[in-house]
Parts: structure tokens; C-alpha cells; sequence
């Protein structure tokens, strides 16, 4: 079992817990490097910046935000503790099978 998400997916989600000021286009989505961790990015027109991270930790998926204004570091960071069964409701849990035959 592992995350997996998309921008739209985690755009939904991150609404979730907070007001975001820009539309879906105006925000950047990644995946980590060689990890099954995500970050949706944005910027809006009044100088502030946002940054949500989601990842599983320990088996916990966490949803990590960060906001702050541009040009200075994050001021504010709030951790949120995700339910699985969310989000295998959401499609964002991928379940993988390893079947070995003989």
C-alpha cells in the first residue's frame, strides 16, 4: 500500500484544511524524488505563499502546510494526522499486489 495522488486530488484535499487563494492553474505540484511524497505550491497576488507536503510516516499519511509571506520563511506550519480509509475514498492509496508464481 503507498500514496498516490494527482494535482487535482491534492488540490481537493489541501482545501480541505485551508483557504487557498488561488485557483487549481495558478498552483505547481510535484512528486519527490524516488519517494511517494507530493507538494502543492502556490502564490497569490497579495504577497503570500503557501506549501502543503503529503507523505506517509511511520505508516501515518500526513499532510504538512505551510504558510508565509514571499521573500520570508514560512511563519505558520500545521501537521494534520490523515485516515486511511479517507483516503482510499478519495482513490489516492494504491494498493500493490505482489503475487509470485512458482
Amino acid at each position: 500500500m503507498r500514496l498516490k495522488t494527482n494535482k487535482t486530488k491534492m488540490y481537493k484535499l489541501v482545501s480541505e484544511f485551508i483557504l487557498i487563494p488561488v485557483t487549481l492553474k495558478k498552483t505547481g505540484y510535484k512528486k519527490m524524488y524516488r519517494s511517494t511524497s507530493y507538494v502543492l505550491e502556490w502564490y497569490d497576488d497579495q504577497g503570500n505563499k503557501g506549501r502543503a507536503y503529503l507523505a506517509a510516516v511511520m505508516g501515518s499519511p500526513l499532510l504538512s502546510i505551510e504558510t508565509g509571506e514571499i521573500g520570508e520563511r514560512f511563519t505558520e506550519r500545521k501537521v494534520h494526522r490523515l485516515e486511511i480509509n479517507d483516503l482510499i475514498e478519495r482513490d489516492m492509496i494504491e494498493f500493490k499486489h505482489d503475487v509470485k508464481t512458482a
